[in-house]
């Protein structure tokens, strides 16, 4: 849970101010069942005991002098925040930003950026890489928003895509086309070239390929073993390793 709160950005002291302003009307809210009201009490104390632990996590951490893995992006995130010095000396080394897997980026990371770029607004030099159909780990803390917002912030940013594809048959790429193009990524004005983009067919440089075949298997296990017997399988006829 600690680990969430600071990929969102969120320390002990805004994650109380969260929990008093999401809390604060439940005792005196008559339009609430006393069930409903019971479980909410409930989630709030649970909260509130989580900002004791977070805080109490957070002074040891520094009384050993150490910090852990997603103190690394929070920390400069809260020393930019606090310290205006600080973010203006980096704002002035800094004049390029790339960002590799944008679809990737949680909230954090993503305000590390966009504090370094803001002194130069509209005109940042920011180049980032992604594809917000491939945000596909929100268990750890990527942000699809970040992909989509980025042309709200930015509207003079130049959409490039990369319609030509290494990795995979044109008979994989036009599966993954046909599911992807259901998907709606927004309903904003701004984002409609985004959409546009991200939708579009690739076109394989690989040769078509068999067909696609699916497995149903009830486990993640039989699913490891099925593969296991379909590489051995391959490797009887002859397959060479490398193209399996």
């Amino acid at each position: 849970a600690i680990s969430s709160l600071k990929r969102e950005g969120i320390m002990p002291h805004d994650f109380e101010k969260i929990i008093n302003r999401e809390y604060k009307d439940i005792e005196s809210d008559d339009e609430l069942t006393k069930t409903a009201k019971a479980r909410l009490i409930k989630q709030r104390n649970k909260n509130q005991e989580l900002v004791t632990i977070y805080e109490a996590y957070q002074k040891a951490l520094r009384s050993r002098l150490r910090y852990d893995f997603d103190d690394m992006i929070a920390l400069v995130v809260e020393a930019f925040k606090n310290q205006e010095l600080l973010l203006r000396e980096y704002q002035e080394r800094l004049h390029y930003f790339l960002v590799d897997e944008y679809q990737d980026t949680n909230t954090s990371q993503n305000m590390v950026v966009e504090m370094l770029a803001s002194f130069w607004g509209e005109d940042a030099n920011l180049f980032v890489v992604g594809d917000p159909n491939q945000s596909i780990y929100r268990f750890q803390g990527a942000s699809i928003e970040n992909t989509l917002n980025f042309v709200q912030k930015f509207p003079r940013a130049k959409i490039i895509t990369l319609d030509t594809g290494y990795r995979s048959t044109q008979i994989i790429y036009d599966a993954a086309h046909s599911l992807i193009s259901h998907n709606q990524l927004t309903g904003e004005d701004s984002a409609k070239n985004l959409h546009k983009a991200v939708t579009k067919k690739l076109s394989s440089k690989l040769t078509k390929g068999d067909k696609i075949t699916r497995a149903l298997l009830p486990s993640q296990t039989l699913e490891l073993v099925y593969i296991a017997e379909e590489i051995k399988k391959l490797l009887k006829e002859k397959v060479k390793h490398e193209n399996i």
